[in-house]
């Protein structure tokens, strides 16, 4: 139940954050915003599972395309729900309490993402500009801080994996 309420709060901010036209203009660097909702999506997964990650990212690319007003709704539930069921993959490859591992999986979940975004514009005949480098430096220094908060969260968690 504690994982329910602590992932509404999250898809709850990450909503309001994205959608704040302020924040929006405070945080860009050049027109490159960190993408909040993919570093939570595969921490999500990581941490709890393949299945709450392919859930948490289908409700968060739902209220990103909900709150965004993208022309094609749909476009960020289905690359983020993508994203969160493949997050079963480096959960049973490493431990997830790495720092830097954890940061090499959020900079390879993040092109998967861009080249999802890209083939998809690419199909519905949508542009694709995104100052994808910046976003790319920006969500993995992101990635470090909000790291730490999952791992202080779901500690309990990994220790019972560890254990069984």
């Amino acid at each position: 139940m504690n994982r329910i309420i602590i992932n509404a709060i999250i898809i709850i901010i990450i909503a309001v954050l994205s959608s704040s036209k302020y924040v929006v203009d405070f945080v860009a660097i050049k027109g490159g915003l960190p993408d909040l909702a993919l570093i939570f999506t595969v921490y999500t997964g990581l941490f709890q599972s393949a299945y709450s990650g392919m859930i948490f990212g289908f409700i968060v690319g739902l209220a990103l395309d909900i709150m965004l007003f993208y022309p094609l709704l749909g476009l960020n539930t289905f690359v983020y729900t993508m994203i969160g069921y493949l997050c079963f993959l480096p959960n049973k490859m490493f431990e997830v309490e790495n720092t830097l591992l954890s940061s090499l999986v959020i900079l390879i979940y993040f092109f998967i993402r861009t080249v999802l975004y890209f083939v998809l514009s690419i199909l519905v005949g949508e542009d694709f500009t995104k100052p994808v480098l910046i976003e790319l430096i920006y969500t993995i220094l992101l990635s470090f801080p909000i790291f730490l908060f999952y791992i202080k969260i779901y500690k309990s968690t990994i220790s019972r994996k560890k254990n069984v």
